[in-house]
Parts: structure tokens; C-alpha cells; sequence
């Protein structure tokens, strides 16, 4: 069995750093407490990433904005659980036609 090892050198990404020292250092940063510089080399966080969290750059959520709320996702997904456990279950075509159902009733 092959195990990879990283090159001497190479870029490191985000397993080189955990979301708690990140957070960490991005506090300090923003207290003045250390420079953006020392704080890469004491928690070696990425420049780039740093720097982005400290002008609150990306902060958004990735993709397209979702169509219903997260309650109304819910229900639907107990919905198609409940139709499961009944000895139904849900095809493609019949969330469709639950979602279209739903949609009509809100107007």
C-alpha cells in the first residue's frame, strides 16, 4: 500500500491549521494585539487567508440563495419520512408535486 507524502516545500492548506487557531489569530489581529505577518508565522495560517477573514472578504454562503426557508425544508423532508414509513415512498416526480402543491396553497 502507497501512503502520499507532501513535498518539502510545498503549499499547505486548510489540514494545517484548525478553525479554532484561526479564529485565534484573526481576533488578535483585529485587537492589534499582532500584525497580520507575525500571526501567519506563529499560527502558519496562509497570508491570503488571514487577511481575507480580516477584511471580511467571502463571508457569504457558497452557491445560490435557497428558494425556502430551512422550517420549510424540514417539513418537507418529514413529509416524504412520514409517506416512507406509511409503505409510499417518494419519487422525484412526487416531491415535485408535493413542493407545487405546497406552493399553491401560500399563493
Amino acid at each position: 500500500m502507497r501512503t502520499y507524502k507532501r513535498k518539502v516545500g510545498s503549499c499547505s492548506y486548510k489540514s494545517s491549521y484548525t478553525t479554532e487557531a484561526l479564529q485565534k489569530a484573526v481576533k488578535e489581529i483585529q485587537e492589534g494585539k499582532i500584525s497580520l505577518r507575525k500571526a501567519h508565522k506563529q499560527y502558519k495560517i496562509p497570508l491570503g487567508t488571514l487577511s481575507h477573514r480580516v477584511a471580511r472578504k467571502h463571508g457569504r454562503n457558497v452557491g445560490h440563495p435557497t428558494v425556502f426557508t430551512a422550517d420549510e425544508e424540514k417539513a418537507f423532508v418529514d413529509h416524504i419520512n412520514v409517506g416512507a414509513s406509511w409503505g409510499f415512498p417518494f419519487d422525484a416526480f412526487d416531491v415535485r408535486i408535493l413542493v407545487k402543491t405546497y406552493l399553491e396553497k401560500q399563493g
